[in-house]
């Protein structure tokens, strides 16, 4: 607040309480922009590897976990290759084991 007395001016002295924010009403929040389209229910079965800067997701499953065989899941590992919003792009059935890294 500033208070005009006469040709002088008067302003309040900073104290601890005032901070000068150049957004004083600005409060982040977390907002979800779209929901992510993932296939596979449970990832921590899945070894994933990501891209930087929100590029592609590989995942492949984890053989070292105990899985069940269900009638969608191939023999062959598959390479499943995803957005960063979890949508699809392509699978890739791989014909020999040593061509995944650990």
């Amino acid at each position: 607040m500033i208070v005009f007395t006469g040709k002088t001016e008067r302003r309040p002295l900073p104290t601890l309480k005032h901070v000068s924010h150049p957004q004083p009403f600005f409060f982040p929040r977390k907002q979800e922009i779209y929901s992510l389209s993932w296939n596979q229910s449970d990832l921590s079965k899945f070894m994933i590897a990501a891209a930087q800067y929100g590029g592609p997701i590989a995942m492949i499953r984890d053989d070292k976990k105990v899985l069940l065989l269900q009638k969608q899941q191939p023999i062959k590992p598959t390479i499943y290759m995803h957005t960063a919003s979890g949508k699809l792009i392509d699978q890739i059935q791989v014909q020999d084991k040593t061509m995944v890294a650990d």
